[in-house]
C-alpha cells in the first residue's frame, strides 16, 4: 500500500539548485523569470541554495559545493 503523499501548495517552500549547469549564471533573465512564476502564479516560497547563480566553471571545480 502506498504512503498517501502531501502535495505542494501555496506557501510551500522550494530550494532552487543548479548542480551542474550553471545556466542561472549564463542565462539570468530566464532564471529570474521562472523564479517569478514560481512565487506569483503558484505562490511558492523560493529558497534559492548558494550553488544556483554559481559560474558553471567554479561548479566544476568545487564538486563538494555541487554535492
Amino acid at each position: 500500500m502506498y504512503a498517501e503523499t502531501q502535495r505542494l501548495k501555496q506557501g510551500s517552500k522550494l530550494a532552487v539548485i543548479s548542480p551542474s549547469s550553471g545556466l542561472p549564471y549564463l542565462f539570468p533573465e530566464t532564471f529570474e523569470l521562472g523564479l517569478s512564476n514560481l512565487r506569483e502564479m503558484f505562490g511558492f516560497d523560493i529558497i534559492e541554495m548558494p550553488t544556483a547563480r554559481m559560474e558553471p566553471t567554479e561548479l566544476y571545480r568545487h564538486p563538494e559545493l555541487r554535492a
